[in-house]
């Protein structure tokens, strides 16, 4: 079995962001990251879950079946920048994903 994103089909990108304990009731609620993919702000629906009670926030990519049909067959990037805030600095995660046939 190949593993991949097949085009024309949905899927969910998910990222966490932890804070470090040393801050406490310094926690990231609200705040969000930014997708990208191959370098271009990616389609889809970015939906936020940050928490004020535990200490990271969530974010997720869904991407729609018409999101994925888009992309072409092979390597592609994908990126998630969270951009700071008062209290913590930017970070930045890259990734590679691949979309195959069905």
């Amino acid at each position: 079995m190949s593993s991949g994103i097949i085009r024309g089909q949905p899927c969910t990108f998910g990222f966490n962001i932890f804070t470090l304990p040393e801050v406490p009731g310094k926690i990231l609620c609200g705040e969000h990251i930014n997708f990208y993919i191959d370098g271009a702000p990616a389609g889809g629906t970015w939906q936020g879950s940050g928490s004020g009670t535990s200490c990271f926030a969530s974010d997720f990519l869904v991407l729609s079946a018409q999101d994925t049909a888009k992309l072409s067959n092979g390597a592609h990037t994908l990126t998630a920048d969270y951009l700071g805030g008062n209290i913590y600095a930017p970070s930045h995660f890259g990734g590679t994903f691949y979309v195959r046939t069905g």
